[in-house]
């Protein structure tokens, strides 16, 4: 039913909107995955001009570390600490993200390209990868 608020519902507990009225509590483990309508949302226009491998090693990064968890494929925000083992090395990460694209259909020679240049279509693959890669458990 349009005009319910379940979009608002939800931004407003992925903290991307405020509340009216209450209170949000988030537990400690707790990693929000949103897959946002209007398309994949990054945290600044410097995300635009990155290369597609760089960002989504980001998310697979930002999955992994303490201080972040996903609130929309493409965006992070603060947690309390959690049960996550140590990070992985970079190269582990870019290994991860290696296999990502291959398996979203993101051929080798689209890697280096800017996340701006990519297709309505691949930026909306790449919008659900990285809400994937970002390894939420709601």
């Amino acid at each position: 039913r349009n005009g319910a608020g379940k979009t608002s519902f939800l931004r407003a507990l992925v903290a991307q909107q405020s509340l009216t009225d209450g209170r949000r509590v988030v537990g400690d483990t707790v990693r929000f995955g949103y897959y946002d309508q209007r398309g994949l949302q990054t945290a600044s226009g410097d995300d635009e001009r990155e290369k597609v491998l760089e960002f989504v090693v980001s998310q697979v990064e930002l999955g992994v570390d303490e201080n972040k968890h996903a609130v929309a494929a493409g965006e992070g925000g603060e947690r309390g600490a959690s049960s996550n083992p140590a990070p992985p090395s970079r190269a582990m990460s870019a290994d991860v993200a290696r296999r990502l694209l291959a398996k979203f259909a993101f051929p080798a020679s689209r890697w280096n390209d800017e996340v701006s240049g990519l297709s309505g279509g691949e930026r909306r693959r790449l919008q659900l990868l990285a809400c994937l890669a970002a390894r939420p458990n709601v």
